[in-house]
Order: C-alpha cells, then structure tokens, then sequence
C-alpha cells in the first residue's frame, strides 16, 4: 500500500485469515501509523529539498493528496476469510 514516491509499489495488499484472527482496529491503527511515517518522511526530504531532492518532494506531496486519510489506506486492503484449505486454492 505504500505509494511509489515513497519507496513502494503503489499496490493494494490480501489479508487472508485463516484462524479468523483479524482484528479490524489494529488494521486501522497500522494505517494511521504509516500516514505517520510517511508525513515524517516527506517532512525530512522537504528539509532536504536544498540537496537536490525537490523533485522527490514535489512527488511525495503528490502521493499524500491521493493518500491522505486512514479511509484511503484501508480502501487499498482487501480481507478474505478462509475456512479450509480448498478455500484457499
């Protein structure tokens, strides 16, 4: 889930359950926590924009207009519950 600008893959992610042990609050709080870390990250590399890396700012300032609520991260996880194995398959 974590945007190209920012090191990642710009994807979405699978949550397969398979001990029906998925806790929806703490999915929420991983969420909030990276939308933490990469207003920090592009926190530093705006510090750093005299270095050379305005560009990279400029791309990451982007990235968080599109990916800037806990909702837009969750709307990129997708959960499936599986009861056997052949569910799996």
């Amino acid at each position: 889930c974590i945007p190209e600008a920012f090191g990642g893959i710009g994807g979405e992610a699978l949550y397969v359950d398979t001990e029906g042990s998925f806790v929806s609050h703490r999915v929420k709080d991983m969420a909030k926590a990276l939308l933490k870390h990469l207003q920090r990250n592009l926190q530093q590399t705006c510090q750093r924009a005299g270095d050379g890396n305005g560009l990279v700012a400029q791309k990451q300032k982007d990235a968080l207009a599109h990916f800037a609520t806990v909702d837009d991260v969750l709307k990129r996880i997708h959960y499936c519950r599986v009861h056997n194995y052949t569910e799996q398959l």
